[in-house]
């Protein structure tokens, strides 16, 4: 009997594509969850994989099908799956403060949360899936079928960063290794500190090729404005919840708003953020990017960065300073209210730095990195620098890093982190066991910055009409990139089955 692999398709893509060198390397029988709209049409009628059956999510979840929630189901889905919903909704940007179009109610929120689970639930129910196949969950829908298929044993195959630059894991949870998938090893690798640093600089390397790509074209943002006036006028696509609000007048409005703040808050930056500080003890605290999923997400409960600030601002030794640094990347969403800075400076104890100083400038300057889950705690001890985070991390690991889930006790924690002597041996260890478990693909590049660039006008706008020769065309040209996730998948597959078979 075939395995049977459930795939998540969305805007993005990349896993039709890797859906379709699954197949042709690996006998199985393949079934497909579309959330998707524009592009409807051309994967109703696609000949490039043979999937036994699919299903268009958006067709289960519209605007005329909200009613009086049933209150009794979704408290019984949440025990039987053991599901915090109220915790997804948080999550979800649609629902949640980030949401600049439209506030949903209460009662739309739970209806729209009882049409997913009763569809996901059908889905899994005729189907019985061994595997689901997914990219990294940040809505509500993605974020509950892959609770629910862990629930119910089926193995979720999820792709994502290994925090290392140009390197790529699939592990069932994001920013995890799986302990039945680990590949161990001995590390009797002595590198030192210096040639430890070359492993870090690719990740930084990565960021910035993708801050290049991403979004930098006034031109292919015109066409996107133009695409999008005339898809705002079509039933189905004002019918999906994740568009209610997104009129031709409130899109038009937010982007002029945001224009023109923009250069407020780039102004307010100039003038008051540090790009030249004195020699001083201080801990650092780079800002997250926001929304994004790893606050939302990865640390649902420390997503008040303000609050954090504070937290830590408290905690910290007399004689020390806090230096808060801003994303660059947030420049996409035209910075933060100005507010926000101002509420940093304020504050006694704190500095805030410009966003242009590079990340590892501070990081070698500090004497502790604290993040709620950034990647700085990592570069942090490439760097010889203890660090502090606030929720599970894929780097925990690391005897330099301190997991803080209790405020109350972060003063002493602080104080033992500054103590603490980054071990070199523990940093290639953590390294052999990354390469070991990873492969080799610039996720950024080929999942976001490839197929935005050719099918979604660089990002700006993730819907768009698809051509057989567009496609065809695109796999002609980029299919190589798809063969590495999909023949790792395989392997990852492979070897799951033959563990099951070991132990049975």
């Amino acid at each position: 009997m075939n395995d049977k692999v459930l795939f998540w398709i969305d805007s993005g893509l990349a896993h039709f594509f890797i859906a379709k060198i699954l197949k042709e390397e690996y006998d199985c029988d393949l079934f497909a969850i579309y959330d998707l709209n524009e592009a409807k049409k051309y994967f109703q009628n696609q000949k490039l994989v043979d999937f036994e059956k699919i299903w268009f999510y958006r067709d289960f979840l519209q605007k005329n099908n909200l009613k009086k929630p049933d209150l009794k189901y979704l408290s019984e889905f949440e025990k039987k799956y053991e599901i915090n919903l109220w915790n997804v909704v948080y999550s979800d940007i649609n629902f949640n403060e980030h949401n600049i179009f439209y506030k949903f109610q209460k009662n739309e929120i739970l209806s729209i949360l009882e049409q997913e689970c009763k569809f996901f639930e059908l889905v899994l129910d005729e189907i019985n899936p061994d595997y689901l196949i997914i990219r990294m969950t940040d809505y509500s829908q993605n974020q509950i079928i892959q609770m629910m298929c862990k629930k119910r044993g089926v193995r979720v195959l999820t792709i994502n960063h290994s925090r290392f630059g140009y390197r790529t894991i699939i592990s069932q949870d994001t920013d995890f290794l799986d302990d039945d998938l680990i590949e161990e090893v001995k590390s009797n690798n002595k590198r030192s500190f210096e040639e430890l640093l070359d492993v870090i600089r690719d990740y930084s390397n990565q960021q910035i090729d993708f801050r290049k790509k991403y979004q930098n074209s006034y031109i292919k943002k015109i066409f996107a404005i133009l695409k999008f006036l005339r898809i705002s006028f079509k039933e189905e696509y004002k019918l999906f919840f994740g568009n209610f609000g997104k009129t031709i007048f409130n899109v038009t409005k937010n982007e002029v708003n945001i224009f023109f703040k923009k250069k407020y808050r780039q102004a307010f930056l100039n003038k008051n953020a540090l790009k030249n500080f004195k020699k001083e003890s201080f801990v650092y605290f780079p800002l997250h990017l926001q929304p994004e999923r790893s606050t939302l997400i990865l640390a649902s409960f420390c997503t008040d960065q303000i609050e954090m600030v504070k937290r830590i601002a408290k905690s910290i030794p007399i004689d020390y300073k806090l230096y808060v640094k801003e994303h660059p990347m947030q420049a996409i969403h035209g910075w933060r209210n100005s507010s926000f800075y101002k509420e940093i400076l304020e504050i006694p104890n704190v500095e805030l730095i410009h966003p242009t100083i590079k990340n590892e400038e501070m990081i070698k300057k500090c004497d502790l990195v604290t993040t709620i889950t950034g990647t700085g705690g990592l570069e942090a001890a490439f760097y010889r620098k203890p660090s502090i985070v606030f929720a599970n991390v894929i780097y925990s690991s690391l005897k330099s890093v301190c997991i803080i889930q209790n405020f109350e006790e972060m003063p002493k924690k602080i104080r033992e982190a500054l103590n603490f002597s980054v071990d070199k041996n523990d940093v290639n260890k953590y390294v052999d066991l990354i390469m070991k478990n990873s492969f080799k693909l610039d996720l950024s590049g080929v999942f976001y910055s490839l197929i935005d660039n050719y099918f979604y006008n660089g990002g700006y706008l993730k819907e768009s009409q698809i051509t057989e020769n567009e496609m065809n065309q695109f796999l002609e040209n980029s299919k190589k990139y798809f063969e590495i996730p999909a023949k790792e998948h395989i392997k990852i597959i492979k070897k799951l089955k033959r563990s099951k078979k070991e132990k049975s």
